[in-house]
Formats: C-alpha cells, structure tokens, sequence
C-alpha cells in the first residue's frame, strides 16, 4: 500500500529529484508540469514571435524531462482531481493560482502556490519596505520601473563617491548581479540584457560590506517549528567569476527556533507568516556588519523552497523525507523539531553540477553507493538510461557530516565518481582561502559567536 499521495508542481525541473525520491520511499509522487504561459497566476499570452518559440521550447523541455523516472501530468489536466487528503507541494512561487484553486477546493496539506509569496519575491521594493516597517536594517536603494535600463545606467554613471551597488530585478528569472570592484559591471548586464530586464522593474541596492547568509523557518498553523542557516555562493566559476547563478555551492546547518539569530532575522515575520500563510517557509538573506553588530535585510524567498538549500537541508535528516513533509503538511509537527528530526550538530554541503552547453543526451552514471548523494533535476531515463535532457544544472550533489570540511570532502568524493561527458563543478568549494566562499563564512560566523 502507497504511503502518500504527492503533487510536485514545477515550472522548470527542480521539483522532479523531490518526485523521484517520494517515489522510491514507497509513495505516490506525479510531478505537474506548469505551462510557461501560466507561470505568473494568469494565463499571458506569448507578445513577441521570441517568446513563443521560448515558450514552445520550454514545453517540449517539460515534455521530456523526468520521463522513464516519475509519472507526469500538465498541471491544468491534473488540478481538479487532486483530492482534500492529497499532499501538494510547490518546488518554485510560480504557478500560485493553482494552489489558490486547491485551497478553495478544501486540500489543505499544501506547501507554497500563495500569491501573497508570489509578491514577497517579485514586488522587491515593497517588500523591503514592509521589512523597514517591522524594524528591520535594510541597505540604501533606488527603484527602476519597467523600460528603465538606460535610467540606470543613467544612475550608476553618476555615482561619483565608492559606494557600490547590487543589481536585483523584480523577476526572479533574471539573475542578480552584485558589483565586486566598480559600478561598471552592472552597467555592462543592464545593457548586454536590456532587452529582458525592461519587462519589469529592479533595484540598484548599496552594498554593504560584512558576512552574507540566510536564515529560513519552517512554519506550521503560524508556529514556528524548524530553522536552518544557509550560506550559500552564487558565483559560478569561481570567487572571480563575474557570472553569477541561483546557488553553486553551500552549507546549511540546523538551529533552535528560539535561538538569539532566527530571533533577529526571522522572528520579526512570524506574526506575517501565521496571518498570510499559516503552514509555510520564510527565507530571509541579509548581511552581518560585525563592527556595528547591525543586520541588513536583503531579500526575502516567497514561500517556496530553497534551490540548493532544500536538498542539502533533506541530507540532515534522520527519518525519510516523505515522512517528514507528510508530516509537515499535516500540521503534526507541534514544536521545534529540529533536535528530534535532523542531525542537530551535523553540517551539510551541497555542489551544483553543470551541464555546461546544455548538451541533451548525454550519459550519466552513478555508482549505486553515490546515488543517495545525487538530487538530479535535469534527466530523463531510455532503454535503462540515465541522459540529459539538456539545460544548464544536471543537478546538484549533497552530503553531511559532524563539520562542514568533512561534509564537503564527501561532496568532493561524489563529484568525481560521477560518470558524465561533460560535467562541470566549482573546485573550490572546500577551500576558505576568499572570505566570500562559504566555508570562510561559516568559520567567521562562528567565531563571532553568532551560532
């Protein structure tokens, strides 16, 4: 008999290793696909001939992704059968008007799919603004709307003093790009993407100087019942790259929900998330100014899960996953469950896996005492196997262990006994010879007695 049902709702593909593993643990998982058009709660037309060969792409990706691995359905085939007891989870904010749907429908085991997160992540300004309001540090800023490229080009050539700036769009999709010497390599995205970024309004942010980490809390019935830290590096060649990614690397590490550092970064939202989501996740990036002893608040994740973070968090678990988001969905969890569920004392690591030109078809293989370590978001399966489907991220690899050096060495283990012909991976994601790479961080986190 089948433990659970589970829903994966994706718009991409980083729900189908969350699909696969619900699957091999003895439970019901379909992986629903979200049409490109549907991605932002209304259906939107395709505006130009690019966007809907994009779009047309993208389906024919969907089509393909996770096939021979998960059952799969489009999510507009699937949405007026999923049942009050099924369990449905939301990997990324996209989508949201289906979980609306459901909720009015009576499901109630739903993580994510609220418009109310949707904002959170795509109406930045805004949220900063509410962040203020509840007391928050938030950095200096100066908001673009749409069509406003040339403006802050405009903007940045003006800067006559040392301050630098964080280039951060309101759409999600469109990476952020932080200035690491002068104002200049932000003017080089806004005009090299002008053409995307114009669509929707950004923010040129000061940057401020300190030690960048994340603080999330899992809430159930507005309580909050587990916090983790994640501290994550987006460059993705090196500490010198300018090209910047979702998450390339990162450690994560479980805390106390009453512990001083949730109490400072997360707290000042709980009364939010009990009013506007009650069951749910709140993320929260900010920077620690250590001579002032200030925190600045950065963004904010719209209920969703974490990208790299989600995964590397699930290899600190001591029960299996669906047990834990079973769980989790149905309000069992009461109180903190951090000691009781995860490896407390452990620290995780994680390391994203290129697929470099998005070369579809290409053969993977993993030997079977590896496999635990691998969360593949971009495969399909055919004549027993494993290929690319071809985008970008193959996947990522995680692993713990009682400190994060040994949890990265096991990282590194995992990384060359996959079997790939075109693999990619930052190599120096163990080192802490840069005070931005992860491993620096956590160490100076740590001996400032943060944690």
């Amino acid at each position: 008999m089948l433990k659970n049902n589970f829903y994966i709702f994706t718009s991409d593909h980083s729900g189908l290793p969350l699909a696969m593993q619900l699957k091999n643990e003895g439970n019901s998982a379909i992986l629903v696909a979200i049409r490109p058009e549907d991605r932002n709660g209304k259906r939107e037309l395709s505006k130009t001939p690019e966007e809907a060969k994009s779009n047309e792409k993208r389906v024919k990706y969907l089509n393909k992704n996770g096939n021979g691995l998960i059952d799969k359905a489009w999510a507009t085939e699937v949405v007026e059968s999923i049942k009050p007891t099924d369990l449905v989870i939301f990997d990324q904010i996209y989508g949201w008007q289906y979980g609306e749907r459901l909720r009015q429908k009576g499901v109630k085991g739903i993580q994510g799919g609220t418009n109310n997160g949707f904002i959170l992540e795509t109406e930045r300004r805004d949220t900063l603004k509410m962040l203020e309001a509840m007391g928050m540090n938030v950095p200096q800023q100066q908001y673009f709307g749409n069509s406003s490229s040339k403006a802050g080009i405009k903007f940045l050539q003006a800067v006559k003093d040392n301050t630098l700036y964080v280039f951060k769009s309101d759409n999600p999709k469109i990476v952020t790009k932080v200035a690491d010497f002068d104002n200049e390599e932000i003017v080089q995205k806004l005009e090299a993407e002008s053409k995307d970024i114009d669509g929707d309004g950004f923010l040129l942010q000061e940057k401020v100087e300190g030690i960048e980490a994340a603080c999330e809390t899992w809430y159930v019935n507005g309580k909050p019942i587990l916090c983790n830290i994640d501290i994550e590096a987006k460059k993705k060649y090196n500490e010198m790259s300018e090209i910047q990614t979702g998450c390339a690397m990162d450690l994560v590490f479980i805390l106390p929900v009453d512990h001083p550092l949730r109490e400072r970064a997360n707290a000042p939202f709980d009364k939010f998330v009990g009013k506007y989501f009650g069951t749910g996740i709140l993320d929260l990036s900010f920077i620690y100014e250590p001579i002032e002893d200030k925190m600045y608040a950065l963004e904010v994740c719209g209920n969703r899960l974490a990208y790299n973070a989600f995964y590397t968090m699930l290899s600190l678990l001591q029960i299996p996953v669906g047990e834990f988001l079973s769980k989790y969905l149905r309000g069992e969890f009461k109180t903190d469950i951090g000691e009781k569920v995860f490896k407390f004392d452990h620290v995780a690591a994680s390391l994203r896996v290129f697929n470099e030109d998005k070369t579809p078809d290409q053969l993977v293989m993993i030997p079977d005492e590896y496999k635990e370590h691998f969360w593949l978001w971009d495969v399909y399966q055919k004549g027993g196997k494993l290929l690319t489907t071809g985008d970008e991220s193959l996947g990522i690899i995680t692993a713990e262990g009682e400190n994060p050096e040994s949890a990265l060495a096991k990282v590194r283990d995992a990384f060359y006994k996959l079997q790939m012909p075109m693999k990619w991976g930052r190599d120096d994601f163990d080192n802490d010879d840069y005070p931005s790479l992860p491993l620096s961080r956590y160490h100076e986190l740590k001996r400032l007695r943060l944690f």
